[in-house]
């Protein structure tokens, strides 16, 4: 297997590509456009997913070859032809972004090597442009389980966004687009999976009233997949209490709704997103069969936004946002019945005073017949106003100015045992408490944000353009933070040159500054502040009919790093890490003839502790993509991808010295369009085609052979577009 992912890792590189690029996330009104590109022949039109995405991203003005930053978009109908199912399965195939899974069930996205920390958010995360990263974590999870059916792009930032996007904006910015068009689709697949949805768009060119509405749900069964030992089942002494090895509890759905209003410049926006799922794994040990327990994200937003573009000189956007984001969790188990709840990092002593959801492992009391049980509940409301300016008079300048502010409020925070989080010893009925004392989170906190930013866009000549930026962001609970931007563009025929240096920061979380020190996570400190990091980047493109070819090299200096404690240590979160990052992304796209195109792209990343020189681990320092796609016959499309991922390192902390194998997942598609009627498509395909059995790391001391993933899996789809 090492063999062949390195034959397959060097066939990239000679012959790879990654998906195209595009504008920043939600400024592409503000950055230099490029000609629209030529009338496409009608055979063109109807196989539109062999495009090549720079095509696409032309044709929509959206060309990010021509700006700083290593900006990726994704199409969406290339996506569903590409068999992605979700947001977060497309988001994959872009050079340097890992996709793996928590015990709980939670997607994340790993780009650069970062992002699969403890209660750390490092990138933004919006849907159609409104930010959607919960203060609790910095994290969010309904957004990566829509469906791509639904998608009309996601724009992508690989590195620091935080000069233009502001908090979170630490190791990238997503974007998720919406669809814009006319379509009703349905589909289903292995395990139960099942789903629909509708987009539909109006406009009156005469009135500028325009309406807009998407809607879709999907549900599956849930694989139920074995699980392997977990830490009670690998231990003599806890072996018979385990519920492991057994089926996980993957069932899983997500529902989405868009609608947006508008005359002119004037629009209103609301969007809600729903994600509620099984316990997959549990957070520690397999929950028994036949326990009653789910979890649920919830998302409601609303933005209100004018546009106005007085002549050829001014552009301005105002706009007021409200928002909820919650989520709940019922019946996790922490431990079977009679076993200890386990302390990082396997055999020892418990911590100075026992742990705080107990007595110490020799003393705990037998629990309730179902085991140590947790249910909790988060709410926040989000609520904020923004400007944003552009002004192009001055000769060969154009500016840009940003101003924000933003207010989150916790709602609703509450734990729920059903065992004394003293004694340990097991209640009748579960008790629920909503104050400081015994609940997971310090109740009524609140964070105030207000951010300035300021660019200018230089034309130094024909072929040189360059983008001085700076951004100020001040917190009321974790200080201040500066993130200034200097980047350029050069171009000379096929060849573009872009270089960039930018500072980016991650403030803390409600998690990391609140936690109490009752329940099973960390103690939060109050005195936390914001992650930082400096990183140059310089890319060179070769772009001509028939191939286009990207290679990025960067740095970075991650300063201020947010982590916990080791629990023998004192559990506290603290800035005490610093580390360094550097690495190579190398994509190529080539016609084969006119109806064929090979696509790949090959990434490595290195991510090091600085104090110790250990490799910071919990991320795949070599990903890859393949994929050929092509007409085999009027109006069908055949698409072949294949997806590498390198062997993994542990956490510093983890015990565990081996390292997680690497894998490849070979996935088949087929689309016929216009399928005996205009706007008619079928497709279907098989994911994993070769039932590989791979892995994601578990969380320490909860299963020794981490966590098994879904082997192969169908999927069909019908869809109409009018």
């Amino acid at each position: 297997m090492r063999f062949f992912g390195i034959a397959f890792v060097v066939f990239l590189f000679v012959a790879g590509f990654g998906p195209a690029q595009a504008s920043e996330p939600g400024k592409a009104g503000f950055e230099m456009n490029t000609a629209l590109a030529g009338e496409m022949d009608e055979m063109r039109q109807l196989l539109a997913l062999i495009e090549t995405e720079t095509e696409i991203a032309t044709k929509e003005k959206m060309n990010a070859d021509f700006v700083p930053g290593i900006i990726t978009i994704l199409h969406g109908q290339r996506m569903e032809a590409m068999g992605a199912r979700t947001v977060g399965e497309a988001i994959s195939m872009t050079p340097g972004v890992e996709s793996a899974i928590n015990n709980p069930g939670d997607p994340k996205i790993i780009i650069r090597g970062i992002g699969n920390g403890h209660h750390s958010g490092h990138m933004q995360v919006q849907l159609n442009s409104v930010t959607v990263n919960k203060t609790f974590d910095g994290a969010t999870t309904s957004a990566f389980m829509i469906p791509i059916e639904q998608v009309e792009r996601i724009e992508i930032i690989r590195g620091p966004g935080a000069s233009l996007h502001g908090e979170f904006a630490y190791s990238g910015v997503i974007n998720i687009i919406t669809k814009q068009s006319n379509r009703a689709y349905a589909s289903g697949g292995a395990f139960g999976t099942f789903g629909g949805g509708l987009s539909y768009r109006y406009e009156n060119p005469e009135t500028g009233f325009h309406f807009q509405v998407n809607g879709s749900s999907w549900r599956t069964e849930g694989s139920g997949i074995d699980s392997g030992k977990d830490h009670f089942a690998s231990r003599p002494e806890t072996e018979g209490r385990s519920n492991s090895p057994g089926p996980i509890d993957d069932e899983d759905g997500q529902t989405l709704g868009v609608v947006k209003l508008g005359v002119g410049g004037l629009e209103a926006r609301i969007q809600t997103s729903e994600r509620r799922y099984g316990h997959y794994y549990g957070m520690l040990a397999l929950t028994q069969e036949g326990l009653e327990g789910w979890q649920e994200e919830k998302l409601n937003a609303v933005r209100v936004s004018y546009h106005t573009s007085p002549g050829e000189t001014y552009d301005v956007k105002v706009y007021a946002d409200a928002a909820e984001n919650s989520f709940e969790v019922k019946n996790h188990l922490l431990a079977p019945q009679g076993a200890p709840i386990p302390l990082e990092g396997g055999e020892g002593p418990p911590p100075p005073g026992g742990r705080p959801n107990g007595p110490s492992a020799d003393g705990i009391p037998p629990g309730a017949p179902e085991g140590r049980l947790i249910s909790n509940y988060y709410g926040e409301s989000k609520s904020g106003a923004g400007l944003e300016a552009a002004y192009k008079g001055w000769r060969h300048q154009k500016w840009l100015f940003q101003a924000q502010y933003s207010k989150v409020a916790m709602g609703d925070v509450w734990q729920e045992y059903n065992f004394d989080p003293a004694t340990g010893e097991a209640l009748d009925t579960p008790r629920r408490y909503s104050g400081p004392k015994n609940n997971w989170l310090t109740p009524g906190k609140e964070r105030t944000v207000v951010g300035l930013a300021l660019q200018d866009q230089v034309a130094v000549s024909e072929n040189l353009n360059l983008i001085l930026g700076v951004r100020s962001d001040d917190f009321d609970d974790a200080g201040s933070s500066v993130s200034p931007r200097l980047a350029g563009v050069w171009r000379s025929g096929p060849h573009i040159v872009k270089a960039q240096y930018a500072h980016a920061y991650r403030p803390p979380t409600f998690a990391e500054l609140y936690s109490p020190t009752y329940g099973v996570g960390r103690l939060g400190n109050p005195d936390l502040k914001a992650e930082t990091s400096r990183t140059a980047e310089l890319g060179y493109i070769f772009n001509q009919p028939g191939v286009t070819a990207r290679v990025t090299v960067y740095q970075s200096n991650l300063e201020s790093m947010i982590a916990p404690g080791d629990l023998r240590e004192g559990r506290n979160y603290a800035n005490k890490d610093k580390a360094r990052q550097q690495g190579v992304e190398m994509e190529m796209e080539m016609e084969l003839g006119e109806e064929w195109t090979l696509a790949a792209n090959a990434s490595y990343c290195d991510l090091k502790d600085v104090n110790t020189n250990q490799d910071v681990g919990n991320y795949a320092k070599v990903l890859g993509n393949i994929k050929l796609f092509g007409a085999v016959a009027d109006n069908l499309l055949l698409a072949i991808r294949a997806q590498y991922v390198g062997d993994r390192e542990r956490l510093i902390l983890d015990p565990r010295e081996d390292r997680l194998p690497a894998y490849t997942l070979v996935n088949i598609s087929v689309n016929w369009h216009n399928a005996g009627m205009h706007g008619l498509s079928l497709r279907a395909g098989v994911n994993n085609i070769a039932d590989h059995k791979y892995k994601s790391i578990s969380a320490t001391n909860s299963y020794p052979e981490d966590l098994p993933r879904t082997g192969r899996a169908w999927w069909a789809q019908v869809s109409y577009d009018f």
